[in-house]
């Protein structure tokens, strides 16, 4: 059988004890309605301990998570010397990868929200720069990077991090840098749509809104909108696990 493993480290600067088996479920009530719903299904295939090593945990360097992302001064001295670390680890069926991903942030976020600590979403790696119990797992946004390669002008993105969900990482390539921002938006869009279709065979061509874009970052929409109604489509080709996506989908979409 396949499986899916979500895995987090959660690090507090002084030398709290908590039993994380009884902060979350003391404070689940905490949780975004869809975090809550993935817990209560994933509750029983979490693995949370406090470690007598830190030492012995797979803390990634600060320079490493550096490069993932901003990272506050609080947090990075944090990282450098934590009082105490707890491991959180879920295994599941790969088909429950979208919920159980969702299962082991939460948790995460429970315990971090308690000890007052810091979240390191080991899939990047990273310090996780959403971690509010309430915030909401569909914001597609949090859950990967962009890495950025820059050539002769023309810049490649890709994302970091979408491998959590049995779909693979997207890249962009040879993109004046004026559109990167709207491509970084398209991008987003896509991971949406492959996130919540959940895992199976990875589509050659996918039809893309600004509804799709908007659900990525969790923004509402004004069903007036007449932008609403522009469509693109996008081409994927896939090697080593990443999808290179191609298309008009910046002037289809933003331009006009």
């Amino acid at each position: 059988m396949s499986s899916v493993i979500a895995s987090h480290l959660v690090l507090a600067a002084a030398a709290v004890d908590a039993d994380p088996d009884v902060v979350v479920s003391r404070t689940a009530a905490l949780l975004h309605p869809t975090s809550h719903e993935a817990l209560a299904e994933h509750v029983g295939d979490l693995r949370m301990s406090q470690s007598d090593d830190i030492a012995d945990l797979p803390l990634p360097p600060l320079a490493l998570l550096l490069s993932g992302g901003p990272v506050s001064s609080e947090a990075a001295g944090v990282v450098e010397s934590p009082g105490r670390a707890w491991s959180v680890i879920l295994r599941t069926r790969a088909e429950q990868t979208v919920a159980a991903q969702y299962a082991a942030r939460a948790a995460a976020a429970l315990l971090a929200h308690h000890v007052d600590g810091v979240g390191i979403d080991l899939a990047i790696p990273r310090v996780w720069p959403r971690l509010a119990p309430d915030a909401d797992p569909d914001r597609t946004a949090d859950w990967f990077g962009l890495e950025r390669a820059t050539d002769d002008g023309a810049v490649t993105t890709t994302t970091r991090g979408l491998t959590r969900f049995g779909i693979p990482e997207l890249r962009v390539v040879d993109v004046d840098a004026a559109h990167v921002p709207a491509w970084d938006a398209v991008l987003t869009g896509i991971a949406h749509r492959l996130v919540t279709t959940g895992p199976q065979a990875p589509p050659d061509r996918v039809d893309l809104g600004l509804r799709d874009i908007a659900a990525g970052y969790a923004e509402p929409v004004d069903p007036d909108d007449p932008t609403l109604r522009r469509l693109t489509t996008v081409d994927l080709a896939y090697a080593d696990d990443v999808a290179e996506v191609s298309g008009s989908a910046v002037a289809d979409l933003f331009v006009g």
